[in-house]
Formats: structure tokens, C-alpha cells, sequence
């Protein structure tokens, strides 16, 4: 496969112009995978019976009433383990 049809058809970029074509995504809206959704639309979501249910297609049918709040994440410093076991002792463990 060329490399540019692997390029276009991976990544959130092609998938957010797939969704504005297919389910009317508002442009300045980037599908993420948190959420914070209303009661109500919660309950008409989980009235969908098909086998693959696409979340946000399901919302954005149900309501144009989306927005994007900006989050500041926090990157805290990795855990270093400190242990007293050797690679021998540890097999005297098993």
C-alpha cells in the first residue's frame, strides 16, 4: 500500500473529516474520548440497539448542543522501583 494512503487513512485528523462529512461534526469540535454528557442524553444513547454503536455519532443525532472545554493535563514524574532482589534471587521467589 503507498505510504500516503497510509498516512491519510490513519490518525484523528482524517477521521475528524470523515466525521464532519458523514454526521455533521462541527469543524471546531475534535472527537475525544472523554466526555462529559447529560443525563438525558445518556438515557437515549443506551436506547441504541445496533451491534456497533459509534458514541459520538449517537450524540450528535441526538443533540447539537456540544461544546469543547480546555483541559490542562499533568504530567507527574515517573515511579522508580527500588527493590533489594537480584536476578537470581528473584527465581528463588517462583
Amino acid at each position: 500500500m503507498p505510504n500516503f494512503i497510509i498516512k491519510i487513512s490513519g490518525g484523528s485528523w482524517f477521521n475528524g473529516k470523515i466525521a464532519q462529512l458523514v454526521i455533521n461534526k462541527p469543524k471546531n469540535i475534535y472527537l475525544s474520548p472523554f466526555k462529559i454528557i447529560k443525563r438525558e442524553v445518556v438515557n437515549e444513547i443506551v436506547k441504541y440497539e445496533g451491534l456497533f454503536p459509534y458514541v459520538d455519532g449517537l450524540i450528535l443525532r441526538i443533540t447539537s448542543s456540544i461544546n469543547q472545554i480546555p483541559i490542562n493535563t499533568i504530567r507527574e514524574k515517573p515511579v522508580v522501583e527500588i527493590t533489594t532482589y537480584t536476578d537470581h534471587s528473584k527465581f528463588g521467589l517462583m
